[in-house]
């Protein structure tokens, strides 16, 4: 199950160097991050690659496990205004991803 975890969460965060720009967008519109520069999200990109690698290599569980399983779900419950409209065709893709 860590693995599984790592993975989907990995390339995430690979997305965020990929495409930052639409990266720093989200944050904007679903975390009302406001004024994210691409210095802060490289960092914050950077930090996470960090706690999945020690994540999935077992280091300090209760603390890795914690903050992944937080990160986890912020990232659920941000896109909390989504998910009564996932049968519209315009959410699908966004269910499905």
């Amino acid at each position: 199950m860590r693995a599984s975890v790592f993975l989907v969460m990995l390339i995430w965060t690979m997305y965020r160097f990929e495409r930052l720009e639409h990266a720093i967008r989200i944050s904007e519109h679903f975390y009302s991050y406001t004024g994210t520069t691409a210095g802060l999200a490289y960092m914050l990109a950077i930090a996470e690659l960090l706690l999945l690698t020690a994540f999935v290599l077992g280091m300090a569980p209760r603390t890795t496990y914690g903050i992944v399983f937080l990160v986890q779900a912020i990232s659920t419950f941000s896109f909390h205004a989504q998910y009564p409209r996932l049968c519209e065709p315009a959410d699908i893709q966004f269910f499905a991803a």
